[in-house]
């Protein structure tokens, strides 16, 4: 939460969301440069670190994912900068009463500020394909050290450099079109899948969930991939609204809408459960669902996805108190 200061600044206040810990909660007085009312979503984007115990204040809207300075508040108080592709070789720096350190440049993703997974490209091998050089490492503040966890090399396929973390960040994701899965702890790479350009190997990938007489058209395209409570979670539309799209707001949605009756339009969800998956593992379940559909209040009696003793389902979300 952000509260006014005055001078157009504001304070932080974070609190440790992890149910198990003691409800700890700190107080920071920022500066300009990372108050909201001084539009710092236009530079940087904040959210708390998967283990929630730290915000991250990340560059936004930066071409090179996970490049430029990171800066971490603790919910025990502490603040730390980690920064990305400003030196070359590693280096560590104090900037006011905030400990730094530099990484060289490369693509990252920051599991927090004591550990990042990071992705530098090498040289062409063959077509789409280039080498990239991956590493996990972990970090220490005052005295400086870093830690490399794991280094590997990897062919990839149109990779933009861009990585995610599992809500957990047990597996971290490659998202190139030969779209990978690594298990963060050792680098070893437990799930690949042909994301975009070889359709033909898609629709095999995909025979649990496909009908026996399924061509190539019906596989449509992954638009978002993620992993969360254990379950990695392809996103898909099949079909296309083309031939809405010069229609205004409300016929574009009445057309799309005659397109999902027809089955000329879908959206699907792809689910592997991460508990049971092998290297080219298909589809554990699929789940159809309006992605198009404007977002709205959810009520007592609403349906949404949740996992449940592993398994991804549709379950009644409980009514919560209103809040005064």
């Amino acid at each position: 939460m952000h509260e006014p200061i005055g001078g157009g600044a504001s304070r932080l206040f974070i609190r440790n969301l992890d149910t198990r810990g003691r409800g700890e909660e700190s107080h920071f007085d920022l500066d300009l440069k990372y108050t909201p009312t001084n539009d710092y979503e236009r530079g940087f984007g904040s959210s708390y670190v998967p283990d929630t115990s730290e915000v991250v204040f990340s560059p936004a809207n930066v071409s090179a994912p996970g490049r430029g300075l990171h800066r971490f508040y603790s919910v025990t108080g502490d603040v730390r900068e980690l920064e990305v592709g400003q030196a070359e070789g590693l280096d560590a720096q104090a900037d006011g009463s905030a400990p730094r350190i530099q990484v060289e440049r490369s693509y990252a993703v920051l599991a927090s500020s004591s550990r990042g997974y990071f992705a530098k490209r090498g040289e062409r091998t063959d077509g789409d394909y280039r080498l990239w050089h991956l590493a996990g490492r972990d970090f220490q503040y005052e005295p400086s050290d870093v830690q490399v966890r794991w280094t590997r090399e990897l062919p990839l396929r149109r990779f933009s450099g861009r990585m995610s973390l599992s809500d957990d960040s047990r597996w971290l994701i490659l998202h190139a079109w030969n779209f990978q899965v690594l298990d963060a702890a050792t680098g070893d790479t437990v799930f690949e899948y042909p994301k975009a350009g070889d359709k033909a190997a898609e629709l095999l990938r995909l025979a649990s969930v496909m009908t026996a007489d399924a061509r190539l058209y019906d596989v449509g395209g992954v638009i978002n991939s993620r992993i969360v409570d254990g379950a990695l979670v392809l996103t898909r539309r099949i079909g296309s609204t083309a031939s809405c799209t010069s229609r205004s707001a409300q016929d574009h949605k009445d057309c799309v809408a005659r397109l999902r009756r027809r089955g000329i339009y879908r959206s699907v969800l792809d689910v592997f459960y991460m508990d049971s998956i092998e290297l080219h593992s298909q589809p554990d379940s699929r789940f159809e669902f309006d992605y198009d559909a404007p977002c709205k209040r959810v009520e007592s009696g609403s349906r949404q996805l949740q996992v449940r003793g592993g398994k991804l389902v549709l379950a009644a979300v409980p009514s919560r108190p209103t809040m005064h």
